[in-house]
């Protein structure tokens, strides 16, 4: 009787330990779908903002002739629209090769980047090869 009673338990705990990694796998996918999303619309929104702001900005000045971002914008233009724009450049080629080709990885000099620093280790590349770009190609005098 004793035999019985512990084949049962047995069983029901290994089909609660299967049931529970069903559950938890997908809860996993779940949660990156919404990573995926909010991390989109995240940076949508901060973008819209930035660029409300800086249009608001450039119609409504405070002194015309004393405009801040005006003057910014005609010292640094390469720092204040081409940075901004490069990080989003590299946020997307990095998203739209994830999901086309699946997870990012890089693998360089024996080291292998995957999960999420392939991703991270991508955009930093990306995005320093369009900075590096602009230094090199924009005039400067």
């Amino acid at each position: 009787m004793k035999g019985i009673t512990e084949s049962k338990m047995t069983e029901t705990t290994e089909g609660e330990i299967e049931k529970h990694a069903k559950t938890r796998a997908t809860s996993d996918v779940e949660f990156r779908r919404f990573a995926d999303r909010a991390a989109i619309i995240g940076t949508f929104v901060l973008a819209g903002i930035f660029l409300g702001y800086m249009t608001w900005q450039l119609f409504n000045p405070a002194d015309p002739d004393r405009n801040w971002l005006v003057a910014v914008l005609q010292t640094h233009y390469a720092a204040t629209i081409g940075t901004p724009m490069s990080a989003i450049a590299a946020f997307c080629i990095v998203f739209l090769l994830k999901s086309a080709f699946g997870p990012v990885e890089i693998q360089v000099y024996g080291v292998t980047f995957r999960g999420a620093s392939g991703p991270i280790i991508f955009w930093l590349l990306c995005f320093a090869s369009m900075v590096a770009g602009m230094c090199f190609l924009w005039n400067r005098t």
